[in-house]
């Protein structure tokens, strides 16, 4: 079969992003506005607190479905966000 292959930007799935953040107040809705910002729908949240010795905590979050695009422009603006410290992972979540 000779069927157009889509381009991997309009491929569609759920992701999983793990990223150490500030914890402070307001890190959670800063965070919420950029998945908002690039129609990317949270499905979950959770947060873990640092080591004790360490600052920050560790977000995970779990998207609904969402497009490759969408999610790597989402991750670009949590890389440059000054409450996100580093995006530790990206996963696509299958199932």
């Amino acid at each position: 079969a000779h069927l157009p292959i889509a381009p991997i930007e309009r491929i569609t799935a759920r992701f999983q992003i793990t990223m150490r953040v500030a914890d402070r107040p307001g890190v959670l809705a800063k965070i919420a506005e950029v998945f908002a910002a690039q129609d990317v729908s949270v499905a979950r949240m959770s947060q873990e607190q640092a080591v004790e010795g360490a600052s920050g905590a560790t977000l995970i979050v779990v998207t609904h479905p969402a497009t490759e695009g969408s999610l790597e422009q989402t991750v670009e603006l949590l890389k440059n966000s000054d409450v996100v410290s580093e995006v530790v992972s990206v996963l696509r979540v299958e199932g």
